[in-house]
């Protein structure tokens, strides 16, 4: 039998990223890129060769490009302590972490919501059908109707958040939902975000591109202090569309680590269908489902929560959907308060040693990869190697076990490049080796 085999290489997996091909035609086999074959080796005439690749690399960690998406909504005008709203807040504790030394060589680009696409909204609209349908309802803490709101952890004891409208007969606010509100017509109010960018597409390009700090920090904090926070929080699509840009960088540089990070101090409340129908349920699963799409395509989503005590758990448990959907579990919850820059720097730096990875590249073998013989060993500086435990995913990795997963499962869309050992496992042996061997059939 005639075997011919193409090698199995960054090169080749770039090419083919189908599971593998095997072609028997009169007793010439073909093999092809991709996964290992089901089918029995001595029918194929294949020879297992226990290390068919191997490399010897120090372990760091990769580098880090972090993609920054900022709530620049009217709500980041309240401030947290006399004279300091959340924005300048926020702005301080961003300068502090981007310039300072751990960041250094740490990839930042950054993009600010909402954006708007021409003319600024109009004030305020009357119908559903108002504005090309994009008339989102005002909403109200009902019965007073002293204070308008976004969700119901908005409102306090014994009241309700709720569209309201504007009574024809007495004047004053009512709401369209309940008649007894009003003896006339009750005429819904409503905001009009037909001016805002509400395509992902409008956010793939960053305000401030990617570049390495802390030369990037100078753009960055220039872009913020230009900006002053206006406008409804339109998070879907300025979120999505950060993902795609984050993945398209992550598909160019493999090497590097590559994340989203989400600050927003509320949920979103344009630019999704879902909330013009007050269903804000359907808007959290609409950005769950964007950072799961930006997840399976190698990008996590992390999530920064700056939240007003003492509605904190109802949001937080919204934001912590995202950041789980995205693979990092919760969501980072920073409280306003005096202390608020402090804790926004902590949860910085925690989220970058979270996010930061030890990734290697997969060595070429001459062969189709046996997955099965795939072996990691860790040298750590002061101590005895050990070979460590293959997981699924991050997301499978134990801080005290440790392990290793690959960037990409074998057999699926696209093909494994990378060894990515867990967070535990990269920090004990920091300033050692890692050895990684691999297995083929040919």
């Amino acid at each position: 039998m005639t075997v011919f085999s193409w090698c199995y290489s960054r090169t080749c997996a770039r090419k083919a990223t189908t599971a593998v091909v095997a072609l028997a035609i009169g007793g010439i086999v073909a093999v092809a890129c991709g996964a290992r074959s089901e089918l029995p080796v001595p029918e194929w005439g294949l020879v297992r060769v226990d290390i068919c690749g191997s490399s010897t690399s120090s372990i760091t960690p990769a580098p880090l490009d972090t993609f920054l998406v900022l709530d620049a909504s009217t709500s980041m005008l309240e401030e947290t302590v006399p004279g300091v709203t959340r924005w300048q807040a926020q702005r301080d504790a961003l300068a502090s972490f981007l310039l300072a030394p751990e960041t250094a060589e740490m990839g930042a680009a950054l993009t600010i919501f909402p954006r708007f696409d021409g003319p600024e909204p109009t004030d305020s609209c009357f119908s559903p059908t108002d504005c090309h349908d994009r008339c989102v309802p005002v909403q109200g803490c009902a019965p007073s109707f002293e204070q308008v709101c976004g969700a119901p952890w908005d409102c306090g004891d014994g009241e309700v958040c709720t569209p309201f409208g504007f009574c024809d007969t007495s004047g004053e606010y009512c709401d369209p939902w309940a008649p007894e509100t009003c003896a006339g017509t009750c005429t819904m109010l409503g905001m009009c975000d037909d001016a805002l960018a509400c395509e992902p597409e409008q956010f793939t390009t960053a305000d401030v591109p990617l570049d390495v700090l802390p030369g990037a920090a100078a753009g960055i904090l220039a872009a913020i202090d230009a900006r002053e926070p206006d406008g409804a929080t339109s998070t879907l699509p300025a979120l999505a569309g950060t993902i795609e840009a984050a993945v398209q960088r992550a598909k160019a540089e493999p090497t590097r680590k590559t994340i989203v990070v989400l600050a927003t101090d509320g949920v979103p409340t344009v630019c999704d269908d879902a909330l013009v129908d007050l269903d804000l349920d359907a808007a959290i699963t609409h950005l769950a489902d964007a950072a799961a799409a930006g997840r399976t395509r190698g990008v996590q989503t992390f999530v920064i929560g700056v939240l007003t005590p003492p509605a904190i758990e109802a949001p937080r448990d919204k934001l912590d959907a995202v950041a789980a959907a995205g693979g990092t579990s919760t969501a980072f919850v920073v409280t306003s308060g005096e202390p608020l820059g402090d804790e926004l720097i902590a949860a910085l730096h925690e989220l970058r040693f979270v996010a930061s990875s030890c990734a290697y590249e997969l060595p070429e073998v001459d062969g189709l990869p046996d997955w099965d013989g795939l072996h990691v060993r860790v040298t750590p500086p002061a101590g005895e190697p050990a070979e460590l435990e293959q997981v699924p995913s991050r997301e499978d990795c134990d801080d005290a076990d440790g392990g290793f997963h690959l960037d990409h499962p074998p057999g699926g869309a696209e093909p494994p490049l990378m060894v990515e050992l867990c967070p535990g496992s990269c920090a004990e042996a920091l300033g050692g080796e890692v050895e990684i061997t691999l297995a083929c059939l040919r």
